[in-house]
């Protein structure tokens, strides 16, 4: 589904990579084969403010910032509260900041709020109630005729 909603933007692509590995998939282990990949590009990882402030117990998660740049999409009205040292001394101001090396930097990112959610969404064609302007309709297209979420 996610190469399908991607097909109305070339510039993306979809990275099976976690899938392939098999086990266990953790966020450090990724960034590292992308690391090692693009050993002097400037990678960000984009995560919202729960995942944030949740970071500190994912594994191996002091390593995270040594790879990558971390992007946290902010909420309207939220702002980080006193950051951990860590965190602190590792603020950009600015995307530019983040485009002058290859990783180390946290950027907060204030974004505008979308009144969906992928369990909404889900619920929704559970109940058969129609969906066609929160999706891509190659993807809707995808999900009926594979009768996902419904029963038969």
């Amino acid at each position: 589904m996610l190469e399908l909603a991607l097909i109305e933007f070339p510039e993306l692509e979809a990275d099976d990579r976690e899938l392939r590995r098999g086990g266990t998939s953790y966020t450090v282990d990724t960034l590292q084969a992308y690391r090692a990949e693009f050993p002097l590009a400037s990678l960000a990882l984009l995560m919202g403010v729960d995942a944030f402030g949740g970071i500190e117990s994912w594994h191996q998660w002091q390593r995270l910032p040594e790879l990558a740049h971390i992007i946290v999409m902010q909420r309207p009205g939220w702002e980080p509260e006193k950051l951990n040292d860590w965190a602190a001394v590792r603020t950009a101001s600015s995307v530019t900041e983040l485009a002058s090396s290859p990783a180390g930097k946290i950027l907060f990112c204030p974004v505008a709020p979308q009144a969906i959610s992928a369990t909404e969404i889900r619920r929704a064609l559970v109940e058969r109630r129609s969906v066609s302007d929160l999706l891509p309709s190659s993807v809707l297209d995808y999900i009926q005729q594979n009768h996902i979420y419904t029963d038969n």
